[in-house]
């Protein structure tokens, strides 16, 4: 999985076509590389389907592809977590009487996307770079019939399917043992980048719980590990760069921002001083085009802090837009501030360049409309030049925005 791996499943997905990849991974067992991946196992009494990825229109013709493998129905669908691009297919699957399993935390995270409809096709649409549906109605969302707390199991045509519960990316999160097949699936505990555990726009992530959910899954000892995102991994030396680099990774971050806070360090301090040991930073499997390290330093210092950062200025603060004007007022001439981020932007510091037209945008000044353009022309540089996924599409997001809002 890469960036332009990544790239290839938005454009598939926009493209709303029910031509999908459709892989047999060993007898009774297939997979599709989806937005989401979607597992299917067959089995004689009936078919299980791991995930239905985001788009019902590639659920459709996932389940094509299943009947034209076996006739036995589709008994089950496993949620392995409530993100859409895992369950934005299932109406599919239900339609043909399939039955929903998933832990019991699914419901709350369905029942939240239903209340903040609009603000998380905002958030995706800034992550994404590219347009969703912008309100789901609670039936478009299929919620689960079987839920349960901690493990599950079930048997079917003579498969066990133990289900187990863990946190991770989200705290709903399941895997799926097949011991008679030695298969797991993982959903979005494996995702082949740096773990996405610092999210920008969303919600909290657990880095710790993480850790010890890699350990779990190593112990289970799989032949065949089937990801919520990237390919199957049946290597066995791979299986342990990958799971090993995960386990490591996330308790590195888990303990040096869980140090740092008790030496009293600001978040600042915290992104300056923790960096990843080279046997990290030079896996290729935790490679930083979607989660990256300095998402993971926030998310989990954000998990155990409140908002205030500890400085007093911060803790009653007065509005932007009236620092701003002060500060512009001090410095008595708006063209300085624009010549001065111009000069930066040739010196390559265009993050610095966007904090001095900020200045100019949020007074109100009488050289905004300059200030936009210049802070349009610094995001796109940044959005051309940004090697991680979820921040090229933030900036460019902005960018467009900017645009619009001078047309």
């Amino acid at each position: 999985m890469s960036i332009a791996k990544l790239e290839q499943s938005m454009n598939t997905f926009k493209q709303g076509t029910k031509e999908v990849p459709f892989e047999k991974v060993k007898d009774d067992y297939y997979f599709t590389p989806a937005f989401g991946n979607v597992g299917i196992v067959v089995t004689d009494e009936g078919v299980v389907v791991v995930d239905s990825t985001l788009s019902k229109i590639q659920a459709e013709g996932i389940l094509e592809k299943i009947k034209s493998v076996t006739e036995q129905p589709v008994k089950y669908l496993i949620y392995t977590h409530g993100h859409v691009d895992h369950v934005g297919g299932a109406s599919v699957f239900t339609n043909e009487g399939a039955k929903i399993i998933a832990h019991r935390n699914v419901i709350n995270r369905l029942d939240k996307y239903q209340e903040l409809d609009k603000f998380h096709y905002l958030i995706n649409k800034r992550q994404f770079a590219t347009n969703f549906e912008e309100t789901r109605s609670m039936n478009e969302f299929e919620y689960p019939d079987i839920v349960f707390d901690q493990e599950y199991v079930f048997q079917l045509g003579g498969k066990t399917f133990h289900l187990i519960h863990g946190k991770g990316e989200t705290d709903d999160h399941t895997i799926i043992h097949v011991p008679e097949d030695d298969v797991v699936f993982t959903g979005d505990f494996l995702v082949r980048s740096f773990p996405n555990v610092g999210n920008p726009a969303k919600d909290i992530r657990y880095a710790k719980e993480w850790a010890i959910m890699m350990g779990k899954i190593r112990d289970l000892h799989p032949k065949i590990t089937i990801p919520g995102h990237g390919p199957v991994i049946t290597d066995s030396a791979e299986f342990d760069k990958v799971t090993i680099g995960f386990q490591d990774a996330m308790t590195f971050v888990q303990e040096n921002v869980v140090h740092y806070l008790n030496e009293g360090k600001s978040l600042e301090d915290m992104i300056e001083l923790i960096k990843l040991p080279s046997h990290l930073k030079e896996n290729p499997y935790l490679q930083q085009f979607y989660g990256c390290l300095d998402f993971a330093i926030r998310g989990t210092y954000r998990r155990y802090t409140g908002w205030y950062d500890g400085n007093p200025t911060n803790l009653l603060p007065e509005k932007q837009s009236v620092i701003s004007q002060e500060i512009v007022a001090l410095i008595g001439d708006e063209s300085k501030i624009l010549e001065q981020a111009q000069s930066l932007m040739t010196q390559k510091r265009q993050r610095l360049a966007l904090h001095l037209v900020d200045y100019i945008i949020q007074s109100n000044g009488k050289e905004k409309h300059e200030a936009l353009k210049l802070k349009a022309e610094v995001l796109l540089y940044l959005s051309e030049n940004e090697e991680n996924f979820m921040r090229k599409n933030i900036y460019a997001n902005a960018a467009e925005e900017i645009k619009n809002q001078l047309a």
